[in-house]
């Protein structure tokens, strides 16, 4: 009967042990670790989708997933970029949901320009402050010197 036992019980203890230990929680207690290895395989996923796209290049967007949900967000340069992130998304699979949370900021060459033009526009005003500065410490050399 004890070899029975150990027969039976011993497969059957070792069974119950990596069930439990295949559904233990993450540090965060929220999600399984074979829940966080298919979040990962669905951003990575998602995100190598978003690079191979043959129209735009989503370089500014990024892609994170829990819990099935993915989560899309940055900025790109029209609603149509959007919509067309949006749809390459949803054809990975294992997704539940799509947060589209992309902003759309106009054309990322007129962004970047509009940049440089505001750097130029500052750089031009410290230019001018440390002329008048250079003027007035002139002035105030003459003024003594006429004295």
């Amino acid at each position: 009967m004890k070899t029975y036992l150990k027969l039976i019980g011993l497969p059957l203890l070792a069974v119950t042990l990596l069930s439990a230990a295949g559904c233990r929680t993450t540090p965060q207690g929220d999600r399984t670790a074979g829940r966080v290895l298919d979040d990962k395989m669905v951003t990575g996923k998602v995100e190598q989708a978003l690079d191979s796209a043959p129209v735009y290049k989503f370089d500014n967007v990024k892609v994170s997933t829990y819990q099935g949900v993915v989560q899309l967000s940055g900025w790109v340069a029209t609603q149509d970029q959007k919509a067309a992130a949006e749809r390459i998304a949803r054809d990975v699979q294992g997704i539940h949901r799509i947060e589209n949370n992309i902003s759309v900021h106009g054309n990322t060459r007129e962004a970047q320009g509009g940049a440089e033009a505001i750097d130029q526009g500052v750089d031009r005003g410290r230019e001018g402050i440390n002329n008048r500065n250079r003027d007035v410490r002139d002035s105030d050399v003459r003024r003594d010197n006429d004295l």
